[in-house]
């Protein structure tokens, strides 16, 4: 499994293949990002929005074949995470969750992101939860 730079098609590709119920849209901006492959495959995409010089907010999207090597998935994206937090100084990285979205619920806590409250109508009439990973 590697992690490699982003292209459209691998956005293209998601907005058909997402597991994240429906959710087709790009993210408006993103300052970096990367795909996730095994064996030719992408199983996931995800960013780093930069908000100032030590912060960022994070997001990510899989395909239902991530699901099949979590453990890998998750050791690979939270060494990269590291690796982006260290070569940048970051000291937080922040992520909304629907909170109705249990597999994503648990994707941000094996990733070390921390429940820091609820955003009321964050994704239009649906809440999200608000986690924080600090380096």
């Amino acid at each position: 499994m590697k992690i490699r730079d982003l292209t459209t098609d691998d956005l293209n590709f998601m907005a058909e293949h997402s597991v994240s119920r429906g959710l087709k849209e790009y993210p408006a901006t993103v300052d970096l990002s990367f795909a996730l492959e095994d064996d030719g495959q992408l199983i996931g995409t995800g960013g780093l929005k930069l908000l100032n010089k030590t912060s960022a907010w994070c997001w990510m999207d899989w395909t239902a074949e991530a699901k099949g090597t979590p453990y890998t998935v998750f050791r690979i994206v939270d060494e990269y995470l590291e690796k982006l937090a260290k070569d940048l100084g970051l000291r937080c990285v922040m992520a909304a969750v629907r909170i109705d979205f249990p597999e994503a619920i648990r994707t941000v806590e094996h990733l070390g992101f921390q429940r820091e409250g609820t955003m009321v109508r964050f994704y239009g009439d649906s809440d999200a939860d608000f986690y924080v990973r600090t380096f």
